[in-house]
């Protein structure tokens, strides 16, 4: 009696074990993906390649590219499924929590669109975004709240699909968030069904991706001045045309013309003449053959400024910023003519006549080093009579020579008659713009031309004033 009893506990007990085998099977079951589902092949070579692996970025690509095989039915529908793992309860990648449209992927009929398929040999109708009641294998694609692990593709095809490689394009895929680190995982699991309701399996298989965080690169660029100022041989600096390579202007302020002298000498000056640099260093001249010069070179985005004023003289009285004798006592008036101070040309500008004395400066020309593009390329620091250059640039027109153009744009070649020409001078003490850029400037050359006439009585000496230049 007693064995009987036993070996009938012993019955229930492999009862009880068996039922509760076959229930963690059908489990299981419950978690294979679209890949593993009976009778379906699996799809080979497949691959996914997105337009942008940015995270949280709306409008992205999706293309997948995988090979049939042994497929002897139609192909009618898709089902793509995004998951953050290949196998098992689907997921959406990105996901923190609670899903969200605004930060899991999104594939939401609503956003996601059919593109574009290649390699499908017989397209009865083309394939369309599906947007009716979960059918089949399609059962997540509507999203409700617009959160859906599913895209799903419907057409009307009866040919039986030929196996070979095949690329379905799928846009305006909203890429998730990250939640890890550095990256979230996207995993696919594709499905071709023969029916247009997503019954009957043909193919399938899973394939990944990932959205990682953006690399960002940084660097600086510093800010660069270059500026120097020198007295430009004419030789250098007159032949050929302004901006070509026979010009032979100095490329740089290390030059060996840009380095050669700081002394502009204008001569002898009477009141016969205007006279005005360069001279040409015969014995009546008693001057030398160079025109004030500064180069400028700078990065700066928003340009430079080049300003100057005269600096005061050291010793004597009144008119300490004129063209003077050092030392002497001038008059008040800068009217004065029997005094040892010449008469400032005006700061608005100043048409010189032999005999009524006055002293001052222009601009001779402003022009392209030989590194540049040369004749015809418009100077970043000014332009031409209209004070404009073609970045922006420009100069002060009171100091502008009106026998060339001010810029470099192949039509001069920076040399002048005496006529005509206007000079200003500007002994307030405040520095004076002269030319200016909006922009960056590689290597520009400025020409200064200073030029006087004397009056019967102005008295004789050695005239001198220093200028102070600032960019």
């Amino acid at each position: 009696m007693t064995s009987q009893r036993h070996l009938e506990t012993l019955r229930l007990r492999f009862r009880n074990v068996l039922q509760l085998t076959l229930a963690t099977i059908v489990a299981v079951a419950g978690l294979v993906p679209l890949a593993n589902q009976a009778n379906a092949a699996t799809l080979a070579s497949r691959s996914v390649v997105i337009s942008t692996s940015e995270p949280d970025v709306a409008g992205v690509t999706y293309t997948f590219t995988f090979t049939t095989v042994d497929t002897p039915a139609p192909i009618q529908s898709v089902v793509l499924q995004f998951c953050d793992t290949p196998l098992g309860v689907c997921t959406l990648p990105g996901t923190d929590g609670t899903p969200s449209a605004t930060e899991t992927i999104d594939v939401d009929e609503a956003t996601a669109s059919y593109g574009s398929i290649s390699g499908w040999t017989n397209n009865g109708t083309a394939f369309a975004d599906y947007t009716g009641a979960d059918a089949g294998a399609c059962t997540d694609a509507d999203g409700g709240s617009g959160v859906s692990t599913m895209f799903c593709l419907t057409r009307t095809e009866a040919a039986n699909e030929t196996d070979g490689s095949k690329t379905l394009v799928i846009n305006n895929i909203t890429n998730p968030i990250v939640t890890n680190a550095n990256y979230e995982e996207i995993y696919v699991r594709i499905g071709l069904y023969q029916t247009t309701t997503f019954g009957t399996v043909v193919d399938t298989g899973v394939v990944a991706t990932n959205v990682v965080n953006l690399l960002t690169v940084n660097g600086r660029v510093q800010e660069r001045l270059v500026f120097c100022v020198f007295a430009l041989d004419d030789a250098a600096g007159s032949s050929g045309t302004v901006g070509t390579a026979s010009g032979n202007y100095p490329t740089d302020c290390t030059a060996s013309e840009a380095t050669a002298s700081s002394s502009v000498d204008i001569g002898v000056i009477d009141n016969t003449a205007i006279v005005r640099s360069p001279r040409d260093n015969t014995t009546a001249d008693q001057g030398n053959d160079r025109f004030g010069a500064a180069i400028v070179n700078t990065n700066a985005s928003s340009g430079v400024t080049v300003s100057y004023y005269p600096d005061t003289a050291a010793t004597g009285t009144e008119q300490l910023r004129s063209f003077r004798v050092t030392g002497a006592t001038c008059n008040a008036s800068n009217a004065n003519l029997t005094d040892q101070c010449f008469q400032n040309a005006a700061t608005t500008g100043t048409t010189f006549t032999a005999g009524s004395e006055r002293f001052g400066m222009h601009i001779a020309c402003i022009a392209n080093s030989t590194t540049q593009a040369g004749a015809g390329t418009t100077s970043n620091l000014g332009s031409g009579g209209a004070g404009t250059g073609a970045s922006g640039g420009s100069f002060n027109t009171n100091y502008g020579n009106v026998d060339d153009n001010v810029a470099d744009d192949g039509s001069d070649d920076c040399e002048n008659s005496d006529a005509g020409q206007n000079y200003a001078w500007d002994d307030s003490g405040s520095a004076v713009s002269l030319v200016h850029s909006t922009t960056v400037v590689d290597d520009e050359l400025i020409k200064m031309r200073f030029g006087a006439t004397a009056q019967a009585t102005t008295p004789t000496g050695s005239y001198t004033v220093s200028n102070i230049y600032i960019a």
